[in-house]
């Protein structure tokens, strides 16, 4: 009784108050217009990682440092190794453009393809793009593949795939509406609902790109699930009464518990994800719920304020209802039991078997798409020429700077196979088997820059004294010096020392190269290392490989930290692990105690639990048959969704069919539920499902397109499962269901 006085007094209170929440509305929207750009979409799924990971702390350690990854990886084939020289001449002299990689080997020149590698530094996105500009005004005549490494990946499929889920939205309003004015108010609601969500997105600064992309069409399905509801509550209220006010009011308190319950139980199911110690897990929980929330205010606040203004025009353009009667549903499903339940469990079976196989991916662009991106076109076509390069970062605590050090640890690691390069100030070339961090003698330097060995021999004893060093002098023909600290000494001091011009020239050119490079790979207490190396970004072997490279690094430095997309990889597999036992073991505590707590039935609680995690596992099951691998984050998105859609459908119907089954039958009960809800279940269903398969195969991510097929799928089974199995489950423990209580209701 207190319950319903609360529900009329709520309603009465929104129908009253109308006007007043039509002013809000139109203010919140304003703002939220003013504030629809206001926020950052994030990129990178390693910013995500925990605090206390190696890529975390390393790539805070690179951005201090050295300032951003910046490189432009430019394929172009057909060409002259002459005319690929002249390419590079014209791209040196754009400005911003710190060094470009290119040697007359296989690792950048092959079969006439040449691949080419401009490092640009810590620059602007605007000054990002006005190099890449410049660049493509040099190639343009050249067949060629480009594209920013650390650059985001624009995807402009959305704007499509929205367009095509809004003409489906309207077709089955048509379908299940009673006023052709419907389409105009969802139209209405549904923008009013969009709005609110992306426009408050601002207070939260940003939100992960994967969660941008698919937040609008899962609160579109649910926006529309709640639509219909309440619509379904107002068209009975307005056939048995004529005053449109009291209409309002009855259908507000007949919806607004439904409306609430799914809405939270909705939320609470997303809500597990925060529990993810990846941080994907929270804006993923974030965002979709504010998406429901959103829906839910917009449907229990807006939409009465509008019945009541256009009451007359919807009652106008009323027509008949086209939605079939099957009375006879849950009877042929119950009599095919037999077949039914049997089939479910061996599905399942299969797929718990299936699922153990299923191998998640953690590298984004593993996942093709079957439209792909610019940047995914580039990345394939590099890698078919020239095979799989991946990067690693090294960086060491290095306050004395030895660059013979440098150079040691750069040509043992070379050594091995799989690396291609490694860079770092000691390791960079200046002539033929001459490096920066190479030990040159007074012979050698005055070979090299052809001067008087006299004039070479003052020079090393100059540089003797200035660096307290004279005791090496004693055998001074086997005194040493590395060739960059030479010229960094000459170049100091070339102003004190009678030397000819020729020879100035030549220190000021050396000092510019190795000044040009100091930035990207020295600071004032560390050095860096970039290594290049083949092979699967995340295989067994490429794990061993970094674990190499780590042990020969830190036998020479006390600790060496590795940045990479191949450790990024390591640590989120690691924590995904981990978070994927947490977050189904706490999602199962949940939906028993759920089921417990509003069924008090414990065996009614199993079988809700089977319907739903049974149709999670089985669509897993199906997809491990499909793709011999799955992008890690589709699995947590696709649980989330599907069990959110699951669930609020079986609770309905199992209350329902507990409240029917105290006043008759276990079969006419069943054929009542799904006699009123068949459609109700089908039609949401098949939202999910269109929404899903457009995603997947119009999306251009790779990621996007995974989440949409698994989906499109998932929501088959969970129709099918509810539709199809769990009557039959009722069905056939009724009589368990109706004994084993476990308190009173």
């Amino acid at each position: 009784m207190n319950k319903n006085k609360f529900l009329l007094k709520l309603s009465q209170f929104i129908v009253n108050c109308r006007y007043l929440f039509l002013c809000l509305f139109i203010i919140i929207i304003i703002l939220c217009i003013r504030n629809l750009n206001n926020f950052r979409v994030n990129y990178d799924v390693f910013s995500y990682l925990p605090e206390e990971t190696e890529t975390k702390q390393g790539l805070k350690l690179v951005k201090r440092e050295f300032g951003e990854i910046n490189e432009i990886y430019i394929l172009i084939q057909d060409i002259s190794y002459e005319e690929v020289l002249k390419r590079i001449d014209s791209i040196n002299d754009i400005e911003n453009v710190k060094n470009i990689f290119f040697e007359n080997t296989e690792q950048f020149y092959k079969d006439n393809n040449a691949l080419i590698v401009v490092n640009l530094g810590e620059v602007s996105s605007m000054e990002k793009n006005n190099i890449k500009d410049s660049i493509v005004k040099i190639i343009k005549n050249d067949k060629y593949y480009l594209y920013i490494e650390n650059g985001k990946t624009v995807h402009n499929d959305n704007y499509l795939i929205f367009l095509i889920i809004v003409c489906v939205i309207g077709l089955m309003l048509l379908i299940v509406s009673h006023s052709y004015f419907d389409l105009i108010l969802a139209g209405f609601v549904f923008s009013v609902s969009i709005l609110l969500n992306v426009g408050s997105n601002f207070l939260f600064g940003e939100i992960f790109y994967v969660t941008n992309d698919i937040y609008i069409f899962l609160q579109l399905i649910f926006s529309f699930y709640i639509f219909i509801i309440f619509l379904n509550h107002y068209y009975k209220e307005i056939d048995d009464i004529s005053n449109k006010k009291l209409a309002v009011m009855k259908s507000i308190a007949k919806s607004f518990p439904i409306i609430f319950i799914n809405s939270l139980i909705i939320i609470s199911c997303l809500m597990v994800l925060i529990f993810m110690k990846l941080q994907i897990g929270i804006d993923l929980a974030v965002f979709l719920s504010k998406g429901i929330i959103c829906s839910m205010l917009t449907v229990l606040l807006l939409l009465p304020c509008l019945l009541m203004i256009f009451n007359k025009i919807i009652l106008k353009l009323r027509h008949r209802y086209f939605v079939p009667c099957i009375n006879k549903f849950g009877i042929f499903i119950v009599s095919a039991r037999k077949i039914i339940l049997p089939m479910f469990l061996l599905l399942l079976f299969i797929s718990v078997i299936l699922i153990s196989k299923l191998n998640y991916t953690y590298d984004i662009y593993s996942i093709d798409s079957q439209r792909l991106v610019n940047k995914s076109v580039a990345v394939n076509k590099i890698q078919d020429i020239f095979g799989i390069r991946n990067q690693l970062n090294v960086i060491v605590r290095d306050g004395d700077k030895d660059y013979q050090k440098e150079l040691k640890i750069a040509q043992k690691l070379l050594h091995d196979k799989k690396i291609l390069s490694v860079t770092n100030i000691g390791s960079i070339k200046i002539s033929d088997n001459l490096y920066l961090g190479s030990p040159i003698g007074y012979q050698e330097f005055s070979d090299f820059f052809n001067i008087d060995i006299e004039l070479s021999k003052k020079i090393f004893e100059m540089y003797a004294f200035d660096n307290n060093e004279t005791i090496k002098l004693n055998d001074l023909d086997n005194y040493h010096i590395s060739v960059i600290n030479i010229i960094d000494f000459l170049y100091e001091k070339k102003d004190d020392l009678l030397i000819e011009n020729q020879l100035k020239d030549q220190i000021d050119n050396y000092y510019l190269k190795s000044n040009n490079f100091r930035s990207l790979y020295e600071s004032n207490d560390y050095s860096r290392f970039i290594v290049e190396y083949k092979g699967d970004k995340e295989s067994n072997d490429t794990f061993k490989l970094l674990d190499m490279i780590r042990e020969d690094i830190e036998n020479e430095y006390s600790e060496a930290i590795l940045v990479g997309e191949s450790i990024s990889v390591r640590n989120i597999k690691s924590i995904f692990n981990r978070d994927i036992v947490k977050v189904f073991m706490i999602t199962l505590l949940f939906l028993l105690i759920l089921f417990l707590f509003i069924f008090r039935l414990s065996v009614m609680a199993i079988i809700l639990v089977f319907i739903v995690e049974g149709s999670v596992f089985i669509n897993f099951g199906i997809g491990t048959l499909i793709y011999n691998r799955m992008f890690f984050l589709s699995y947590i998105i696709v649980c989330a969704v599907q069990i959110s859609f699951s669930i609020n459908y079986v609770m309905s119907l199992a209350n329902r069919y507990m409240i029917l089954r105290s006043r008759m039958g276990k079969l006419s009960a069943i054929q009542v539920v799904f006699k009123d809800n068949y459609l109700d279940i089908i039609i949401c269903g098949l939202m999910l499902m269109v929404s899903g398969f457009l995603m997947g195969y119009i999306a251009d991510s790779g990621v996007v397109a995974s989440i949409g097929i698994f989906l499109g799928i998932g929501s088959i089974i969970s129709i099918l499962m509810i539709i199809l199995v769990f009557p039959c489950a009722l069905y056939i423990f009724d009589r368990i269901i109706n004994i084993k209580k476990i308190g009173k209701k």
